[in-house]
């Protein structure tokens, strides 16, 4: 296996521990059973526990901002395109709960560690990016008149994901209607009159 496999190997392993255990308990013991190799092993990839658990972070924000390009690659018309991102959101990649128990406990360990909470500023900035796009795209186009700035509606955005997604987590909203209450946010943060209905929203 290639180096960069190996590696891969492991962050997807710290993935599983995280979300199994929580930030607090993956232990590299934990990570190196899952991945079924050596803690010496990934000591000498990653050093020590701290610097694997931010390469996951890392990992995982590039891997989530790449799956937004191809939407935003695949979608010409801007509103189209938000509502192909807030999808993504609802129905990523991997399960739902697994991906956004990952960030909720990234959330948690940023407010004590400082050089996570750096992290998060360009983890959020490369998130926000392909939404402050689409809105700039639909206020030159005229489609949109947004009750604020760009960076506001796209900061208001994220805000309502992340916390509808905590909220689905809990069990207290269904996933149909967290996409449901994001869009309808969007239309009205983008000065539009009236939302058309979501085909096959999410269960």
């Amino acid at each position: 296996m290639s180096i960069e496999g190996r590696r891969d190997q492991i962050l997807d392993a710290t993935v599983a521990v995280i979300c199994r255990h929580g930030l607090a308990e993956a232990r590299l013991a934990d990570v190196a059973e899952e991945a079924g190799v050596s803690i010496g092993l990934i000591q000498h990839y990653f050093r020590n526990r701290g610097r694997l658990l931010r390469a996951v972070y890392l990992r995982e924000m590039r891997v989530s901002a790449e799956s937004w390009r191809r939407v935003v690659g695949s979608e010409p018309d801007p509103l189209a395109r938000l509502i192909a991102l807030l999808r993504v959101c609802v129905e990523p990649r991997r399960p739902f709960e697994e991906m956004w128990s990952f960030w909720l406990e990234y959330w948690a360990a940023a407010r004590r560690d400082p050089q996570l909470r750096r992290d998060s500023a360009e983890i959020y900035r490369i998130w926000s990016e392909p939404f402050r796009v689409a809105i700039d795209d639909g206020v030159r186009d005229g489609l949109f008149g947004p009750t604020g700035s760009t960076d506001d509606v796209a900061e208001a955005l994220l805000a309502r994901i992340d916390g509808l997604a905590i909220r689905v987590l809990l069990g207290d909203v269904k996933r149909k209607r967290m996409l449901s209450l994001l869009v309808d946010g969007l239309y009205h943060d983008l000065g539009l009159p009236q939302r058309t209905p979501i085909k096959e929203e999410a269960a």
